[in-house]
């Protein structure tokens, strides 16, 4: 995507005169940004910033940064402009290119979220509304569904518990990923030596269900729910365990979770889904690293042998390098331009699935290609 390229002069309609310092700058600088000179035009456009702070100098400094490929610093001139601005059209300008430059770094829901602010401003913009589109499609195409949930006592855990005393825990969910959650369900799960004491909360065995599903969850967002629990065997207190999950959740592409999978009660710490307190859960984490560690020092093992094996194949073939190919007979020569021999069964398969996986490449390229919106240049 490319922003527009409108650089602004002394006088907007509807907007204040600048000073003659600024707006002297700001001249020089859109020339060399029409002569392509573009870290020239940064030195007069921060210059003029200098001398007045004003939405034009922020958004075409941020225009001159984005064609150096600084797409982060441009977004922050372009939020800049947005928010100094008084002119609708300053702003639906800034909003439009601060979608682009997010693009860029693959921001795509802060991309989105600017378009629809260019748009609100400017319904009539079909670009805008064709990067929109562009930019919902890379987002389902390359975007992340990631939640994770945590569990957190809210009592002290040196105090002394007592038969039918209530405590508290807070159960976070944290949108981690690229695209919005829906119909996000919680489970907790009540182990011997609790009670659920919470009406929020539906029973099911030892097992309990958080009753108001969390219907939608933008990404980056998160959302804290808790839940209370009745002791009923305080003289097991080193043995009391809590521990939540997540027990549904969706989203409108289908997309599953990246590292988890809602509703399988797995502790493993590379499932951020599920999180417990207790002794239990010590334990547990204790152990998954150390399968860890022994499975880390397998591999580290392997690499070593793949390594020594690759060393002697290369010294191998170094040796087989130097000497001198046997020359053919005349009736090798001719043989070897005869008829090819007939390719088995199982050699077609693999040929065949080496074209399919050749032309699946080409394709990804060409619709990778076609993913880039048009650019379109303006100037006021």
């Amino acid at each position: 995507m490319k922003p527009y390229l409108m650089l602004f002069l002394l006088l907007l309609p509807g907007g204040a005169l600048l000073s003659q310092s600024a707006h002297a700058l700001l001249r020089e600088g859109n020339s060399a940004y029409k002569a392509g000179q573009y870290a020239e035009a940064e030195r007069a456009y921060r210059s003029a910033l200098e001398a007045e702070a004003s939405a034009q100098a922020n958004y075409n400094l941020g225009n001159a940064l984005f064609q150096q490929g600084r797409y982060e610093e441009a977004a922050e001139r372009y939020e800049a402009a947005v928010s100094t601005a008084e002119e609708e059209q300053i702003k639906a300008a800034a909003y439009y290119n601060l979608g682009n430059a997010y693009y860029r770094q693959g921001n795509y829901p802060n991309s989105i979220e600017a378009y629809k602010a260019a748009l609100r401003l400017r319904p009539e913009d079909n670009q805008a509304k064709q990067n929109l589109l562009q930019t919902q499609q890379a987002l389902v195409l390359n975007g992340t569904f990631d939640l994770a949930l945590k569990l957190k006592p809210r009592y002290e855990k040196a105090e002394t518990l007592q038969a039918g005393q209530v405590l508290d825990y807070d159960i976070t969910v944290v949108n981690e990923g690229d695209l919005a959650a829906t119909g996000v369900s919680i489970m907790d799960i009540i182990l011997p030596g609790f009670q659920l004491s919470d009406p929020a909360w539906l029973p099911m065995g030892q097992a309990a269900v958080y009753g108001n599903r969390i219907e939608r969850l933008p990404a980056g967002d998160s959302v804290t729910i808790s839940i209370q629990v009745r002791v009923t065997d305080p003289e097991a207190i080193d043995k009391l365990y809590n521990a939540a999950e997540i027990l549904e959740a969706g989203n409108r592409w289908n997309k599953a979770d990246q590292d988890s999978t809602p509703g399988n009660a797995s502790d493993k710490p590379d499932e951020d889904d599920f999180d417990a307190d207790g002794p239990q859960q010590q334990q547990s984490q204790q152990q998954q690293q150390q399968q860890n560690q022994q499975q880390q020092d397998q591999e580290s093992e392997q690499q070593d042998e793949q390594q020594a094996q690759s060393s002697g194949e290369q010294e191998q073939q170094s040796q087989q390098q130097q000497q001198p190919a046997p020359e053919e007979s005349a009736e090798e020569r001719q043989a070897s331009g005869g008829e090819a021999r007939e390719m088995s069964e199982e050699e077609a398969r693999r040929l065949l699935q080496i074209i399919e996986e050749e032309e699946l490449q080409v394709l990804k390229k060409l619709k990778k290609n076609k993913e880039q919106p048009t650019k379109r240049e303006k100037d006021w």
